[in-house]
């Protein structure tokens, strides 16, 4: 086992005790504080172990608690396109279109959505616009390519 994989399953380890908070919280059917860093990363978990229901139940509950943070928005998106939820990805992103009508992350998100679509043109249209506004355009040219 190399040094990336160790990595890889300390951070698991280390987000067991909060996977097992959420999911105590879930089943009391209460609503207990989590920080902005705790949702995404519990978003994180499930969506990467093919829970997509819990990883949107995550998101949604950080936005309720952080309703400033746009990012769940986004991953509420995500989320709903890489589930085929097509139609409840386009509703997150206007939303997020309402609060922040000109990001990257609206431009990358939409460029999925119009992919999954199969509307090709519309989706490169949408990473040309992202390629503008990103930090690193190298997380955008592989999907030009």
């Amino acid at each position: 086992m190399d040094e990336e994989d160790h990595n890889i399953e300390d951070q698991f380890e280390n987000l067991l005790p909060l996977v097992d908070r959420f999911e105590q919280m879930l089943e009391q059917n209460e609503e207990w504080f989590f920080d902005v860093d705790e949702f995404e990363a519990l978003s994180d978990f499930y969506y990467q172990n093919g829970k997509i229901n819990k990883a949107i139940k995550a998101a949604e509950i950080g936005l309720g608690q952080h309703p400033g943070n746009q990012n769940f928005i986004v991953r509420k998106a995500q989320y709903f396109t890489a589930s085929d939820k097509l139609h409840l990805a386009q509703e997150e992103l206007a939303k997020l279109e309402s609060v922040e009508p000109d990001s990257f992350d609206l431009y990358m998100s939409k460029a999925s959505l119009q992919s999954k679509k199969g509307k090709h043109q519309k989706a490169v249209h949408y990473y040309k616009l992202a390629l503008k506004k990103a930090e690193f355009p190298e997380d955008v040219w592989p999907y030009l390519a």
